[in-house]
């Protein structure tokens, strides 16, 4: 079952909602996608999402944050994704 996230301050996302990443401090990332939108990983139909939310990355950090989780984990994962949008704050 997917649960609608409903705070939208610790949403990192990428060229306005096109990937989403949960940065909530007391959720680790296997129980984070199970949260909407991150479990379908962009915001197109989240209600409650706020672009104008503080944490906002460009399309060209997308793919700086897909080649480092590349080159850290070796697959383009959700932890790695993660890791780099905490990162980069």
């Amino acid at each position: 079952m997917i649960y609608e996230c409903t705070d939208c301050k610790h949403c990192a996302d990428f060229d306005f909602g096109f990937r989403v990443f949960c940065l909530h401090p007391d959720l680790p990332s296997d129980e984070v996608c199970k949260y909407h939108p991150v479990g379908h990983q962009n915001a197109e139909n989240c209600k409650g999402f706020d672009e104008d939310e503080p944490h906002r990355f460009g399309w060209k950090e997308l793919d700086n944050a897909e080649r480092y989780s590349q080159d850290r984990y070796g697959d383009v994962s959700y932890e790695g994704m993660r890791e780099w949008c905490e990162d980069n704050l």
